[in-house]
Formats: C-alpha cells, sequence, structure tokens
C-alpha cells in the first residue's frame, strides 16, 4: 500500500515559484503512489493550473480490479487486487489566520493484494515478493515435477506438503512438494522430477543460512 496526503495555503502575494513547487510535489506524489513516469493528461493539466493558481474543481476517483493468475508453471498467486483511489482540488479560501490564500489538497493512493491457497492455508500480501516468500515458506523444501500425471493422492508418493496441476501448455504437468528429499525409486515410480533451481531459489528468497544441503 502507497498513500501521500497534502494539504497547503499559498499566500496570494507568494511568487509563482511557490505555485510551482506545489505542482511539482503533486506530480511527483503522483509518481511515487503510481509507481510510474507517465503522467496521464489530467494530472498534468491540474498541475499546470496550481502552478498558474488556477482553481480545481474536486476530482475523485476510484477503481478496483482483480485478476487471476494467467501464466504458465507455478502459480505464486491464485488471485490479485488492483486498487486506486485519487482526490485532488484547488480554491481560494481562508488560512489559519484568516487571510487569503489558494488551497491546494491531494490524496493519493495505491494498494495491490495477493492471495494464494497453499495446502490448507489462504495467505494474502501487500507486495508481490511477499507472496513469493510465502510461497517458499510454506510450499515445502524440495519441489518435484509430474511428467506422466496430473498430482494427486495415490498419484504421488505420501508424505507431501503441496501440490498441483499446471495449466494446460505448461511445460511440467504439476508439482508436488516435500520437507525430506524423496528416493530415485520413488520418483522413478511415479513419474516425478527434481527440480534443483527450486532449492536455491528458496534459500536465496527466505535468506537460510548456509548452502542448500540437497536433503543429505
Amino acid at each position: 500500500m502507497i498513500e501521500k496526503y497534502y494539504k497547503k495555503y499559498i499566500s496570494l502575494t507568494a511568487p509563482r515559484s511557490a505555485y510551482a513547487r506545489v505542482a511539482n510535489h503533486f506530480l511527483k506524489d503522483y509518481e511515487e503512489v503510481n509507481e510510474t513516469t507517465t503522467i496521464p493528461a489530467d494530472i498534468q493539466a491540474a498541475a499546470e493550473k496550481i502552478k498558474n493558481g488556477v482553481e480545481i474543481e474536486l476530482d475523485d476517483f476510484g477503481h478496483k480490479s482483480v485478476f487471476s493468475f494467467n501464466g504458465y508453471g507455478r502459480r505464486d498467486y491464485d488471485e490479485s487486487t488492483y486498487e486506486i483511489e485519487y482526490h485532488y482540488s484547488a480554491y481560494f479560501d481562508t488560512d489559519e489566520n484568516g487571510e487569503p490564500a489558494y488551497l491546494v489538497e491531494w490524496y493519493f493512493f495505491t494498494n495491490s493484494r495477493y492471495k494464494k491457497r497453499i495446502a490448507d492455508k489462504i495467505v494474502y500480501a501487500n507486495d508481490y515478493l511477499d507472496i513469493i516468500k510465502k510461497n517458499y515458506e510454506l510450499r515445502g523444501k524440495y519441489r518435484y515435477f509430474c511428467r506422466h500425471r496430473p498430482p494427486s493422492p495415490g498419484a504421488i508418493p505420501d508424505g507431501y506438503v503441496f501440490y498441483e496441476t499446471y495449466r494446460q501448455g505448461s511445460e511440467e504437468i504439476g508439482e508436488v512438494t516435500y520437507n525430506e528429499r524423496l528416493s530415485d525409486e520413488e520418483c522413478q515410480k511415479y513419474g516425478l522430477k527434481f527440480d534443483e533451481e527450486y532449492e536455491r531459489a528458496r534459500v536465496a528468497y527466505l535468506g537460510i543460512q548456509g548452502a542448500a544441503d540437497n536433503g543429505k
């Protein structure tokens, strides 16, 4: 979540540079909250009005979008929600001392939220890196790709932490994770392929001390 609130009285006798500084602050807050350097036309127009001390009628906007994961392979999240909200206005008023002033006020807000079911838990995160870390924390230490059939009880060795089937078109059929390494015989019997990259990535993301031990 990122939000910025700002309220400023500018004296009517203040130099134009004071108005320009507030206008630049307005643009900077928009960029930081929306994590972009692309400024839409309405925000640019509002900044120009602030520079020139022109009144701005209240602009009130809010939007919420929900997306399902649409990639291939491992699903770091099942659903993501993105919210955006902003309000800004500028008009002539009197300041705290009762002096005529130009009042500028704005509020910018964005929030991302990720949701993922891992085994019997549903986890949430407001940051993409955080949801990846939660995946590594809860999925298990070792991952195996399913090459012959989708994972399900009876089609994979017992003792698993988590399993899921990938979307059609993925390189692998699905995955299953464990906290203990499987034997070569089990992998051959159930058509499982050990994923060495998963273990290295888990160590890196979770900051685990020492190198991966490969379950030995």
